[in-house]
């Protein structure tokens, strides 16, 4: 840019230079702008482009123009003489030093402009086959003018012909100084107003519960709900509010819970250095609570609440008796309620010093879980007993036992009766009876429970007990304990003819519902019934028969008369019954080693004879046969 100076003689010099000629014309213009309005100034550029819109298109070497503004809402940034920004190929004339002339002036409500590109290089010229950005101006709303607008507010910037001294005219210089007709075009400036705030939105919240209860029979639960407060700022339009007061109040049912306190959350015990709110008025009521908070009388301490912030802490409880009998986990809700007061109260927030914003309160569901009965194992133990395959005839007792969960609350408890059932395959088997254990045997100096009543069923046996009926001798079961025995016999016709050493496996299963009256799996403690865990037993039937090593002479025992009587049958033609018995050693020989290795065996710590002492079939068959053996029948 060269120079700026005698703008009004050299403007005069350049429009009349040459008449205006017919057939080569101009538009100048700006295009629309919208905008955000703001709260104090709102500054914007204007660009301005040339176009030539009839005739041949022509070399230029100037214009001028001057356009309007509403002085009340804006301003051209700038001083005078005013010089705007050149752009484009404006900027770009005498080697990217610009116009040698370019000059305006400011007024309050527009500006003027003239421009030469070059007072001597003729060669300085541009064309406008299309719009060509030449200046930026650099506009910007009076402070406050756009403040608080409502709605958009749109503003025209309008050409000008009667700015400056004389006038500046709205011209094009094209050839050797002639004026081409030029014509300036309006464009509209748009302040968009804010989009409205919305009135804030609180919602009040505790979070779901969950308890278990303890004590006897049902429990007690107890638990503390932690009441929030949270502004939803979902809307992109949305203000976080400082808040100087909340009330609300909830309800419960009052058959499952009560409130026991009501007390200030984290967030309103924080205020005042940690003196809490200037008002924190809590009602406790049957069915529920109301609460009222003021942070601060003088209204400097404020709460904004952009995230949940607890505000208030209610410590509920079952009601006593309410989970007796109950099972598995009761639900209840708790709910905003809009009728406990006098008047009643309804869940606001309070901004702006003194405005009430009605507020969601959110219900919340509590699971209350009754106190877990104590924990007692009945159970059958495995076992091994022998059937004769011949006749299948057996017996065995079998062991009952108890042990009560170290988990258990107050283990180990004082337990003062039970009822269990104990089930059998009846096909294989009969019960014959139930005997106390020795733990029972010993209480009531010696005489047992007082009452010990025992049921026999084809598939099963039931026990009821009391141990006293004064409820003064208890029992406990820290390890497992007998209980009770009970004595078993086989059913013979189904065994009966059962290969020996065979085995036969059953179980014996503690469970509820034996009898005419459905006995249960029950255990006492405190006057309170608590339920058995079930633990089967194991029984192994083994089928007897065959014949037992070393017992010679079928009596069923091993002694010297064995070796004897093998002796007498070798050399002296006595009668054996069976000759596998008499095989001591197991080599499927009868010869004069047998009666060596059993009189080893008996007198000189030899190893006994295979098998020794149990009666089975000859695993190592061979030459030698057994006719019979009744000790093993």
């Amino acid at each position: 840019m060269r120079g700026n100076l005698f703008f009004f003689p050299l403007l005069t010099v350049l429009v009349l230079a040459g008449s205006f000629v017919a057939g080569q014309s101009f538009e100048i213009s700006s295009p629309d702008q919208s905008m955000s309005a703001g709260n104090g100034t709102v500054p914007f550029n204007a660009s301005f482009s040339i176009e030539q819109v009839t005739g041949a298109i022509e070399d230029t070497k100037g214009f001028s123009f001057a356009y309007h503004h509403d002085p009340a809402l804006l301003e051209v940034v700038g001083s005078n003489p005013f010089v705007p920004t050149v752009v484009g190929e404006l900027a770009a004339v005498n080697n990217n030093d610009g116009p040698d002339f370019i000059q305006g002036e400011i007024f309050p409500d527009g500006f003027t402009i003239g421009v030469i590109y070059a007072f001597v290089d003729q060669t300085q010229v541009i064309t406008f086959e299309v719009a060509k950005p030449m200046i930026e101006v650099e506009y910007s709303t009076l402070p406050g003018a756009v403040a608080g607008i409502t709605s958009d507010v749109v503003t025209e910037i309008f050409p000008a012909d009667d700015l400056g001294t004389p006038p500046t005219a709205t011209v094009v210089v094209i050839g050797a100084g002639v004026s081409a007709d030029a014509t300036s075009l309006p464009f509209f400036i748009t302040f968009e107003a804010p989009p409205p705030v919305p009135d804030p939105i609180f919602v009040i919240s505790a979070p779901d519960q969950s308890a278990v209860a303890s004590g006897p029979n049902g429990g007690v639960a107890s638990f503390i709900s932690s009441f929030s407060i949270e502004q939803d700022l979902s809307d992109p339009a949305a203000v976080a509010k400082p808040t100087y007061a909340f009330q609300f109040g909830y309800q419960h049912d009052p058959v499952m819970l009560q409130v026991d306190s009501v007390s200030e959350g984290a967030t309103i015990a924080a205020l005042d250095g940690g003196n809490g709110a200037d008002f924190f008025g809590e009602m406790i009521y049957a069915d529920g609570f109301t609460i009222g908070c003021t942070y601060d009388f003088q209204l400097q301490e404020t709460i904004t609440f952009a995230t949940a912030a607890e505000v208030v802490d209610v410590s509920y409880s079952s009601v006593s008796g309410a989970l007796d009998g109950a099972t598995g986990t009761q639900s209840t809700v708790v709910e905003e309620s809009s009728n406990l007061g006098s008047p009643p109260l309804t869940p606001v927030v309070v901004v702006d010093e003194g405005t009430s914003i009605d507020a969601e309160a959110l219900p919340f569901t509590v699971g209350l879980t009754p106190a877990p009965s104590n924990v007692f194992t009945l159970r059958c133990t495995d076992q091994q007993a022998t059937f004769s395959s011949v006749s299948g005839v057996g017996s065995f007792t079998n062991s009952i036992t108890m042990t009560e969960d170290q988990d258990n609350v107050g283990y180990p408890n004082d337990t003062q009766g039970f009822s269990f059932g104990i089930s059998h395959d009846s096909i294989l088997l009969t019960v014959i009876d139930v005997h106390q254990g020795a733990i029972l045997q010993a209480m009531n100096g010696g005489a047992g429970a007082d009452y010990f009543q025992v049921g026999i069923y084809p598939d099963g046996c039931t026990v009821g007990c009391i141990y006293d009926f004064q409820n003064i001798t208890v029992a406990q079961f820290p390890t497992e304990t007998e209980l009770t025995t009970a004595d078993y016999e086989t059913v013979a016709g189904t065994l009966a003819g059962t290969e020996a050493g065979d085995t036969i496996v059953t179980q014996l299963t503690p469970i509820a519902g034996l009898g005419p009256n459905s006995v249960t799996l029950v255990m006492v403690v405190g006057g309170q019934s608590n339920a058995l865990v079930s633990d089967s037993g194991e029984i192994s039937l083994v089928a007897t028969g065959g014949f037992d090593r070393g017992d010679c002479n079928d009596d069923g025992l091993f002694d010297i008369a064995d070796p004897i009587t093998l002796l007498d049958n070798l050399f002296l033609g006595g009668f054996v019954p069976c000759d596998d018995a008499c095989d001591g050693n197991d080599d499927e020989l009868k010869d004069i080693a047998d009666p060596i290795y059993i009189l080893a065996a008996l007198f000189n710590g030899g190893p006994l004879p295979p098998d020794s002492g149990n009666c089975g079939p000859d695993p190592t068959e061979g030459t030698l046969g057994c006719d019979s053996f009744d000790s093993c029948a």
